[in-house]
């Protein structure tokens, strides 16, 4: 085996276990006491895009800027009820990031739209923020995964002049392992 071939190894598994170990560290929680509510009239009824990137675009008539609900905070959504209670016209409450709010009047290119977290009407909760926390730490839980094929590639690295097997099965192996792991782990 050619030493840039073994190093490719080595630099895959370092990718894998840099990517598990940010994916674990960050804090992606949104907490109560970091939101801010605000009061807007909808400009038109707000809908659902279903796909890669599934979000929920909300226009208002007082600002030009575009609210959006996406990522965990969509899936943990009662859509039914959103779409048989929410018409154009209604004066609703979004709940976004404090940091936001002065940025609320400007738009660019670049930022367009404000991350929403929390949508109520005549205090009724649309969004539960508990259930989005707890999706997406079940998402995190995907970060081991990575962390598995990251230790396997540094063990084959060192291992591969040793082993008979070629670095997509043993990719392969690893993989169905980290699927079963994180089965495991998920019926807890």
């Amino acid at each position: 085996m050619e030493i840039k071939e073994k190093n490719r190894y080595l630099i895959y598994s370092l990718l894998w276990l840099s990517f598990g170990s940010f994916v674990l560290h960050r804090d992606s929680k949104i907490y109560k006491e970091n939101l801010e509510s605000i009061e807007v009239t909808l400009e038109e009824t707000p809908r659902f895009y279903d796909g890669n990137n599934p979000h929920l675009t909300i226009i208002t008539e007082e600002y030009l800027k575009k609210f959006v609900i996406a990522g965990m905070s969509v899936r943990a959504m009662d859509k039914a009820r959103f779409t048989r209670q929410i018409r154009k016209g209604d004066k609703v409450i979004l709940y976004i990031d404090k940091k936001d709010k002065a940025y609320l009047k400007y738009i660019t290119i670049i930022n367009n739209s404000t991350a929403v977290y929390g949508f109520e009407k005549n205090l009724i909760s649309y969004t539960d923020l508990d259930l989005r926390n707890l999706k997406k730490k079940e998402d995190d839980r995907l970060a081991f995964g990575a962390i598995v094929l990251g230790i396997i590639s540094f063990l084959y690295f060192f291992l591969s002049d040793k082993l008979q097997l070629d670095y997509t099965k043993v990719m392969i192996i690893a993989g169905v392992v980290s699927i079963i792991i994180i089965t495991i782990w998920n019926s807890f």
